[in-house]
């Protein structure tokens, strides 16, 4: 997928790029969402104006399909990556490394927040705790991920 891989951690490399992906899928939806805005803007002003102006109307629209027909591969991708993240982090056995890792890597939390949402419904879980947890998650996740990558390091 569109996610970067070094040889330093490719899990860490994986399970961030959601990040990247998310802050492109904000970015491409508020780009759609202007132009969509700015043509809606524009019609209704050129239906209230004597002559209606359809033509011009037509021509925007036309441009604001042209430029959503580029933009929504991108969007799809974007969130292609983070469903593979997230398929990926659910294939862990325990559900605490789990939650630590959605919290962490898809819902794109500060620690402070994700040190919150583990506490919450009764759980208590000092900052300390959370750490550990995602240490062990990161520990069965690259194992996971060693044996369900073998043939990619063979290949090298």
């Amino acid at each position: 997928m569109a996610y970067r891989m070094s040889n330093l951690d490719p899990v860490r490399e994986f399970l961030n790029s959601v990040r990247y992906a998310r802050i492109e899928y904000n970015r491409l939806s508020e780009r759609i969402k202007a132009l969509e805005s700015r043509c809606m803007s524009i019609t209704a002003s050129l239906n209230s104006a004597p002559g209606g102006g359809n033509a011009d109307a037509e021509e925007l629209w036309a441009a604001l399909a042209d430029e959503s027909a580029k933009l929504y591969p991108q969007l799809r991708q974007a969130r292609e990556v983070e469903r593979e993240v997230d398929r990926f982090i659910d294939t862990l056995p325990d559900p605490a490394h789990r939650l630590v890792l959605k919290l962490r890597y898809i819902d794109v939390l500060s620690w402070e927040d994700v040190i919150q949402r583990m506490t919450q419904g009764g759980l208590f879980y000092s900052a300390r705790q959370v750490y550990r947890i995602h240490g062990e998650a990161l520990e069965v996740a690259r194992a996971l991920w060693n044996e369900t990558h073998k043939e990619d390091k063979e290949d090298e």
